[in-house]
């Protein structure tokens, strides 16, 4: 349930973003690549983030070889 509504939330941002006007979209691109960068830091700094990243990347990519 809480999926489904994540995913609905997550469709509705996409298309509010996609018809809002290129000031906006422009602006939430700013603040995706800082939220990346942001990211991009924590991977070369922080070996918890590095080992936490790796293990749900393990993980996922178990789960998805698993459905097979």
């Amino acid at each position: 349930m809480l999926m489904n509504q994540a995913m609905n939330l997550m469709e509705k941002l996409v298309n509010e973003i996609k018809e809002a006007p290129p000031e906006n979209r422009d602006h939430f691109m700013k603040i995706t690549l800082s939220f990346v960068e942001m990211g991009t830091e924590a991977l070369r700094t922080n070996p918890d983030f590095r080992k936490g990243l790796a293990q749900l990347v393990d993980r996922e990519l178990q789960a998805y070889l698993d459905k097979d």
